[in-house]
């Protein structure tokens, strides 16, 4: 009996994590995380390659304008428009373990067992990476902040307290233009959920700019369904997209011209309104959940291989970004 030959087994091995392979695996991380995938399909995800942090001009204030006439004297003073916020790249990783005893078990003459076997190890890395950027203990819902060693979350950027949680290095107590709108369902939602949402929008329209997503739970986006029913509000042909999305993968209702999607690990009863122009997804090039190859530890019997990934999800406009939380989840 011919069995499946050492060679062989690394080569089938190191395929698995080959770069084009590893390409495909963040594209199934991103591609299953509703905001990630609609970020980096707005082209808001932003690569970089190195550097201390991420500073962000923030504008804070106009120049004074001054009205004239004939030989007024006219005042130079400079202006100071703009501050910076600082946001710190966050680093993860997930090992891909394989231990000897399993791969003794795969191995023999079928090419295919150990090929499944290796398939399903990174499968399992792939959930375990995506419940780390997509959740709310750490993942791009969290209320970290540039001092934890998660990702910085919307629970701080687009925050419950927007006058007292300082996010990027700033202040709202000090800068009163780095406020997210947060607002409140007062009842339930067939009662005041309708009119809680109008209002958050609305709130975070500045001119030609206005949300570019909502983002909310399953329960609240059901019950906005439920209310919208039966309305001109969403998904009419003259309600068409303020953008050409394309095919958004996941479950959305279009509301304002903008689409509403849920996500499960969005905070319970919360709704996120956000422009996208201001909030973008960093990820460092060397790290966008990349493959380090597989070792042998010298106290183990096994092989081990790592994804990394490296980043953060930054903001240059608190004031655009607007969030309710509470009461949304029962109808």
């Amino acid at each position: 009996m011919s069995y499946l030959s050492t060679t062989v087994a690394w080569d089938t091995i190191r395929s698995i994590t080959h770069p084009k392979v590893a390409q495909k695996i963040a594209d199934n991380i991103t591609g299953k995380i509703p905001l990630l995938y609609f970020l980096n399909r707005m082209g808001n995800k932003e690569m970089e390659n190195g550097g201390v942090n991420y500073m962000l001009p923030v504008f804070k204030e106009l120049a004074s304008a001054q009205f004239y006439t004939g030989l007024t004297s006219l005042s130079s003073n400079e202006a100071d428009p703009f501050t910076t916020a600082i946001f710190e790249r966050k680093q993860v990783t997930v090992p891909v373990v394989a231990s000897g005893t399993k791969m003794l078990q795969n191995s023999g003459n079928n090419p295919e067992a150990i090929i499944n076997y290796m398939a399903a190890i990174v499968e399992a890395a792939e959930e375990s990476m995506k419940s780390a950027l997509a959740g709310s203990a750490n993942g791009i819902f969290s209320t970290n902040t540039e001092s934890d060693v998660g990702i910085t979350g919307l629970q701080n950027i687009v925050s419950d307290t927007p006058t007292t949680t300082v996010s990027g290095g700033l202040d709202p107590a000090t800068y009163s233009f780095w406020r997210n709108y947060q607002g409140a369902c007062a009842t339930n939602f067939s009662t005041s959920g309708r009119s809680s949402f109008d209002t958050a929008f609305y709130s975070c329209v500045r001119g030609d700019e206005s949300p570019t997503i909502v983002v909310t739970t399953q329960a609240a986006y059901i019950n906005l369904n439920t209310v919208l029913t039966g309305t001109i509000s969403f998904n009419q042909n003259n309600v068409a997209p303020k953008v050409n999305y394309g095919d958004l993968a996941f479950e959305h209702i279009y509301w304002h011209g903008v689409p509403v999607m849920f996500d499960s690990y969005c905070p319970a009863n919360h709704a996120y309104f956000l422009n996208l122009k201001y909030l973008k997804f960093m990820v460092h090039g060397e790290r966008d959940l990349s493959f380090r190859d597989w070792i042998t530890p010298g106290d183990q019997d096994a092989l081990v291989a790592r994804m990394y990934w490296a980043g953060n999800l930054v903001c240059s406009n608190r004031a655009r970004q607007g969030v309710i939380s509470t009461n949304l989840d029962t109808y």
